[in-house]
């Protein structure tokens, strides 16, 4: 090959790779390059090293333009995610590619737009390549062996080689000089030793760096130095666990529902603007009677949201379903709730959609579940291509998957939701899916099935009965469920931005969203039915905790007045519905004096629209809280090293840490653990001394001050906590050690 052709083509390889990378910040709107560009191009050296190396003019074009064609399609990719859920690509996420494309729809803001920028820029390189190759090439005999040229070329790709290594051994010396200080052990270091932050660590770090670095850790942790990896890692939680392990977690409420029966439901796309007097009675009767969860939110996706709630952590890579099958799980709540019951207690999981979706069929036994009851398990009738409804919308009616698992068969090939016949203690944990996005089609005969249909032609006849008295019920968060004539033009004009500039296409899916919770609400009163009918509601806990936020159509945030580019780091954007039912519970706090309910955050919140006091937790709580939470309240006695939530009922909180980008509570939200992306602007204004602020005023920010370096210093020792209980998926610790 010739030697101009050899160094031209590699510079044009690495001109592209840095416009690419430009293009792909830019877009992102993420500046002009990563803050640790060296990092990044020695990253991209690299390649060009490999490139170096290959003598064949053709196979050079190929090799280069295959590695830049995978930094187009990740840069797409990134592009996409952090669109539409703020999240960046990780290798792991190839393991739930079938369920991420079922669950996409029409409400996804998906993007082809950076394709139109990124991919006439790859094309421009191959066609450049290749009239370079015929230039140089042309008319030139085959290239003989030249031992001088060898030496020539191995030395100048000796040279790019120690380039590279320099750059990135410079720019990573430079990072192992960032000392943490006395607020915070979070900063580019620990970004860089751990990428606790994925969005963080492919800000910083750039295409090249984030996913080389984190490429090569991960081949050398699980491949190369597999066991001495997992043992070295062992060996480090046994000093965490000696130094952090604690089972004195006592308080008011400890066993207050010892040898309660548990229902744990985890409502799909649970939104407030479900939760209505009369139009889901059921749902409202539990709600109301219950402890509310005022402050509690959620953002992850359905699959971590579960984990979460079963587990009370999740592994900060791969996810629970799919690569950590392998390991010992004494700790999760199925296998808490067995041990303190007895081996012969019922303790199973139901969900109206087939158990191959996230693996549920396979890992909820591995979980601790006695078995996984599926659509096809229940004979469900299903609604998509496969079994009958012609266009396939996918989603089940939770109403049918409630009164087929609380109503004997003949014969019973499945466990009920509730046991007849017995009085010994269950566990049933349901996963709903009436009210999963998107918010429309279910009237339509022609991607739903008959039955389908006509279940929710009965709903909208009740629904539109019920708005011609009522024409626009207002949520518990006091926010209306339709845009009416007396909506703000603030919020109209939000709106008809986000939803094809149609009022109406908001209110269709605010209305589909109710007949979907409606539904659910159907299933709701079946499983009450049941529970009443074998005596058993007063001694049963009903757990219902929304997974995340309705992301579909943007609905989480136009159905709070709120437009979405603007809201993404404001935590109400996050406000999800949760509440526990449990007679026991409600009866010991209103038993209670009014100092010691404040010492708990708990009091009445009044729901003017349906004209009701509703009895409320105001401590924030995440779904990683829940496990502890339970475990307190029924009195089993668990280690809290293990587990990254908080009781509701202690002192302590945790944070919402989510895959999709994010750390925070009810007050601030943090990308990377220090710097707030939510600040109130008044304060703004103060600290850059833009205004003037009366001493009242400048108290009230000195005490804002504290509260933020408390919230800084609480989401550091939270995240290395995080980090450690990551070390007991990735070591399966419990499989050499005993839980304590």
């Amino acid at each position: 090959m010739h030697r101009k052709f050899h160094r031209w083509n590699i510079i044009l390889f690495l001109f592209t790779a840095i416009l690419l990378e430009i293009c792909t910040f830019i877009y992102n709107g993420l500046g002009f390059l990563p803050k640790y560009f060296l990092i990044d191009f020695s990253g991209i050296l690299f390649f060009a090293v490999i490139l170096m190396l290959i003598p064949n003019g053709i196979a050079n074009i190929c090799v280069a333009s295959f590695i830049l064609f995978i930094q187009v399609v990740l840069s797409f990719a990134n592009a996409n995610l952090l669109l539409i859920t703020g999240e960046v690509f990780a290798w792991d996420m190839l393991s739930v590619l079938n369920e991420a494309a079922r669950a996409a729809g029409k409400g996804i803001g998906f993007s082809i737009t950076f394709i139109f920028i990124a991919v006439p820029i790859l094309l421009t390189y191959v066609l450049l390549a290749i009239k370079l190759y015929r230039y140089w090439t042309k008319g030139e005999p085959k290239p003989t062996r030249n031992f001088s040229l060898f030496k020539k070329n191995f030395l100048l790709t000796t040279i790019v080689a120690l380039v590279c290594a320099i750059l990135f051994t410079g720019q990573k010396a430079y990072i192992e000089k960032i000392s943490a200080n006395e607020d915070t052990m979070l900063n580019d270091k620990y970004l860089y030793d751990t990428f606790y932050s994925h969005q963080e660590g492919y800000k910083k770090f750039g295409t090249f760096g984030y996913y080389l670095v984190s490429g090569i850790r991960e081949i050398n942790n699980n491949l190369l130095s597999h066991n001495s990896y997992k043992q070295d890692l062992r060996n480090e939680l046994d000093i965490y666990f000696e130094k952090n392990s604690n089972k004195e977690n006592h308080n008011e409420f400890t066993g207050i529902s010892q040898g309660n029966n548990l229902i744990y439901i985890l409502w799909e796309t649970g939104d407030f603007s479900g939760i209505n007097k009369d139009l889901t009675p059921n749902l409202y009767e539990l709600f109301s009677n219950s402890l509310v969860l005022n402050e509690y939110y959620g953002k992850d996706q359905t699959n971590i949201s579960e984990g979460k709630f079963l587990f009370g952590s999740y592994p900060s890579d791969g996810f629970l379903n799919y690569n950590y099958l392998e390991n010992v799980y004494p700790f999760t709540l199925p296998n808490m709730f067995r041990k303190a019951y007895g081996e012969d207690t019922q303790v199973v999981s139901y969900h109206n959609n087939e158990g191959s979706y996230y693996k549920r069929d396979s890992s909820h036994e591995h979980f601790g579940f006695d078995e996984h009851v599926d659509a096809l398990d229940m004979d469900i009738e299903q609604n998509d291509r496969n079994h009958g409804a012609p266009g396939g919308l996918w989603i089940n009616l939770d109403s049918e998957m409630f009164r087929l698992c609380v109503t004997e068969q003949d014969p019973q090939s499945y466990p009920l939701m509730v046991p007849v016949d017995t009085d010994k203690p269950f566990f049933s944990y349901v996963a709903t899916f009436s009210t999963h996005g998107p918010f429309e089609d279910r009237l339509n005969p022609e991607r739903v099935t008959e039955n389908y249909y006509q279940n929710y032609l009965a709903l909208q006849q009740k629904l539109d009965a019920y708005l011609e008295t009522n024409p626009n019920p207002v949520n518990y968060l006091g926010y209306p469920l339709l845009v009416d004539e007396n909506t703000s033009e603030k919020i109209v004009e939000i709106i008809e931005k986000s939803q094809e500039d149609s009022i109406e296409v908001f209110n269709s899916h605010a209305k589909e969203y109710m007949l979907a919770a409606m539904d659910f609400d159907q299933g709701l009163g079946y499983l009450l039915e049941a529970l009443k009918a074998e005596n058993r509601l007063e001694d049963t806990t009903i757990v219902v905790l929304s997974d995340h936020y309705a992301y579909y159509h943007d609905y989480a945030f136009n159905s709070k007045g709120l437009e979405r580019e603007s809201n993404l780091t404001n935590p109400e954007s996050y406000h999800i519905p949760g509440f526990i039912y449990d007679e026991k519970l409600v009866s010991k706090i209103k038993s209670m004096d009014e100092i010691t309910l404040q010492q708990y955050n708990i009091g009445y919140t009044m729901y003017e629209y349906a004209g009701d006091q509703i009895l409320s937790s105001n401590k924030f709580f995440n779904n990683t809280d829940m496990v502890p939470t339970l475990l307190n309240l029924f009195g089993i006695e668990y280690d809290s090293a293990v587990y990254l939530g908080e009781d509701l009922f202690n002192e302590s909180i945790s944070f919402v840490n989510s895959r999709k980008g994010g750390i925070f509570n009810n007050q601030f939200y943090t990308d990377d653990g220090y710097n707030i992306l939510n600040l109130d602007e008044d304060y703004i204004a103060y600290k850059e001394g833009k205004k003037e602020f009366t001493e009242e005023e400048i108290a009230a920010f000195e005490q804002y001050e504290e509260e933020i370096k408390k919230f800084i210093k609480e989401v550091s020792d939270f995240i290395v906590k995080t980090n450690y209980l990551n070390m007991i998926y990735d070591s399966n610790y419990f499989a050499y050690r005993l839980l304590a």
